[in-house]
């Protein structure tokens, strides 16, 4: 694994969904799946589809 080759805890890995591009219902699937770790390249977009994905 990735993680124990470079000498890191395998607890400070995280996983981000790259949500750039995406529909606003497409991330919604991967957040009621528990996923919290998302990445947008524009603050513009994030501010519009957060609101829309946790408002559940």
């Amino acid at each position: 694994m990735a993680a124990e080759r470079s000498g890191r805890p395998l607890e400070q890995v995280r996983v981000v969904a790259v949500s750039k591009t995406k529909s606003v219902p497409v991330v919604r699937q991967v957040y009621e799946a528990s996923h919290r770790g998302f990445g947008e390249n524009y603050v513009q977009e994030l501010v519009e589809k957060c609101p829309q994905v946790t408002s559940l």
